[in-house]
């Protein structure tokens, strides 16, 4: 939903990952935008907005399946591999009546950084 109240359905830009992780092994910087060690973030790769939609179950990381940038979640999605030159936007969540809620707006910019 945009902040008139619009709901912004079906859009890909929407997509996101959740990933649960034990929360003791997040990043202070990721912590704030967790709830119980869930973490969220926009599934829309910051090299060439692809689709970050594979998992590294060896290595616990995010994978993108087009060029094979990969994201730390417990880092706030930081790029260790690829190129992806930024992080995946997280999006703030909490936990209410066990249910994952959005806490706030996406944090970072969402896909790649076009030239203007």
């Amino acid at each position: 939903m945009d902040p008139s109240g619009l709901v912004l359905d079906g859009l890909r830009f929407n997509e996101v990952v959740v990933v649960r992780v034990e929360p003791e092994k997040l990043d202070p910087e990721a912590k704030p935008g967790s709830a119980d060690g869930i973490v969220v973030y926009s599934a829309i790769c910051t090299h060439e907005a692809c689709s970050v939609n594979m998992w590294n179950d060896y290595e616990k990381m995010l994978v993108c399946s087009c060029h094979g940038s990969m994201f730390d979640p417990r880092a706030r999605a930081r790029v260790v591999f690829g190129p992806a030159q930024r992080r995946l936007a997280q999006l703030p969540i909490r936990v209410e009546e066990g249910k994952i809620v959005v806490a706030g707006p996406f944090q970072g910019r969402l896909g790649p950084q076009r030239a203007s």
